[in-house]
Formats: structure tokens, C-alpha cells, sequence
């Protein structure tokens, strides 16, 4: 098996840590706006501003992806996810954060994850996995990238 260097396994975390918090953040904003109120309507009015975004932006964020440089794509969405979710936590603590706060702040985190997301794994014809080539120089890419996809064969 083929040795992946520090560089590979700081993206792989990168990677584990956002699909983690992406997911606990799907499940929670929902699941916070049932504390909020019980209009089943407004509930629903949170998880469609959080996937509507990204049914309409997958294909134009994977567009910008092929024009920008991906790495410096995935970092600044990630820091704004950060800061949109430090504020969101301030406002649910300081019992602030409404309906309208959780909607816009799935409105806004989400399409930054599918801008992220479509860094990590656009393939753009002239540079195919350039993200992942950059950090696994002279290694394969099916070890690299079965790794990141959790798909990996026993070779």
C-alpha cells in the first residue's frame, strides 16, 4: 500500500471534521427551530433555506470552482461558515436567534459547504484532483482518492 504523506492527512481531517459538522448542523438547525416554535411550517421554512441554495447554486459554484483557485475557495468558505456559525451560536445563547436567524444562517452555510464541497471534488478536464494532487505528489490517485471518498480497494 502506498504511503500518503502529512500533507494527504491534513486534507482527510480537514475533510472528516466539515462532512461532520456539515451533517450535525443539518440535523440541528431543524431540530433547534422545533424549540422555537411548533408551526410545522416554519420548520419546514428552515430546511428549505438550507437545501433550495444548494439545488440552485451546485452547478454555478461548480463553475467558479474551475475558474479560482480551490484551495483558497475552500478556505475562505469554510472561515465564513465559522463565523456565520459563531454568531448563530451567540444568538441561541443569548436567546436571540429566531426562525428568521436560523433560515438565513442555513441560507448562507450551506451553499458555502457547496462551494467547499465542490473544491474538494470538482475535476475540471485540465487539472483533474488538483487539490488532491498538490497534496500527494508522485502517489496514485485511486489510493488518494478512495481514501477521501471512503470507497477504498484492497489492492
Amino acid at each position: 500500500m502506498t504511503r500518503l504523506g502529512s500533507a494527504y492527512w491534513r486534507l482527510w481531517w480537514a475533510n472528516a471534521v466539515s462532512y461532520a459538522g456539515d451533517g450535525a448542523l443539518v440535523s440541528a438547525l431543524p431540530l433547534f427551530a422545533v424549540t422555537v416554535t411548533k408551526d410545522p411550517r416554519l420548520i419546514s421554512l428552515v430546511s428549505a433555506a438550507m437545501f433550495l441554495p444548494w439545488l440552485l447554486l451546485s452547478l454555478p459554484a461548480g463553475a467558479i470552482v474551475d475558474r479560482y483557485d480551490r484551495v483558497a475557495l475552500m478556505w475562505r468558505s469554510q472561515a465564513v461558515q465559522f463565523a456565520v456559525m459563531g454568531v448563530l451560536t451567540v444568538l441561541i445563547m443569548t436567546r436571540v436567534a429566531g426562525i428568521a436567524v436560523l433560515a438565513a444562517a442555513g441560507l448562507v452555510v450551506v451553499p458555502l459547504f457547496a462551494a467547499a464541497d465542490r473544491g474538494r471534488r470538482h475535476h475540471a478536464p485540465h487539472r483533474p484532483r488538483a487539490v488532491v494532487r498538490n497534496v500527494t505528489p508522485g502517489v496514485g490517485l485511486e489510493p488518494t482518492t478512495s481514501t477521501l471518498t471512503g470507497s477504498h480497494s484492497a489492492n
